[in-house]
């Protein structure tokens, strides 16, 4: 990442990492779910967790805003509740709920018989692939970038992510493509890979 030291703690360097698993901030959001963990739900948990820690960090480092880790949990369970709607509409918990007890949530039942999610499809054998993202506040705002790349069994060979200053969507997502090609050519071991 392009910062040096987190945004929440300052005590290590900001790594995708530390941000979502090892900061003292995130690790208090993860134990907070821990007892929640079910597999009829727990992807949409995961993702849930991971994007409001995010948006916690970019209020941080955006606009100095300090969320505090009841805040972030707290606004996790309307994200779950709403993306767990989006999967299956007879899915009728409400974020309120959630907030009294993880009970109601544990004892649903997923009635649809197939859920179509957006699934990572690998490249082909003996290559990589780029996924890349601008973000963005509004049009034009603060953005950032980030990127993964991956092999064909799934590993991660290089993670980026950095604020690029004030710009349009359009032009983030762009950066992010740019700057994948960057390190794309600085890679040796990428010298004779087709992406």
């Amino acid at each position: 990442m392009c910062q040096n030291f987190c945004s929440w703690c300052s005590a290590e360097r900001e790594t995708e990492s530390h941000i979502f698993l090892s900061c003292k901030k995130s690790w208090l959001v993860w134990s907070w779910f821990q007892n929640w963990w079910d597999r009829k739900f727990w992807l949409n948990l995961f993702y849930a967790i991971v994007w409001s820690l995010w948006l916690a960090r970019n209020e941080k480092v955006f606009y100095g805003v300090n969320t505090s880790v009841v805040d972030i949990c707290t606004l996790t369970l309307p994200r779950l509740s709403l993306w767990m709607k989006a999967l299956d509409p007879t899915f009728s918990i409400l974020a309120m709920d959630l907030l009294i007890t993880s009970k109601s949530i544990k004892s649903w039942t997923n009635l649809l018989k197939e859920c179509r999610l957006a699934v990572w499809a690998a490249p082909p054998a003996s290559s990589f692939k780029w996924n890349v993202d601008g973000s963005f506040l509004g049009k034009p705002s603060l953005s950032a970038l980030g990127g993964v790349l991956q092999e064909s069994s799934g590993d991660f060979q290089c993670i980026f992510s950095c604020p690029v200053g004030y710009m349009d969507s359009n032009w983030a997502e762009l950066y992010a493509i740019r700057k994948a090609l960057e390190i794309y050519a600085a890679l040796p071991f990428l010298a004779n890979v087709l992406l």
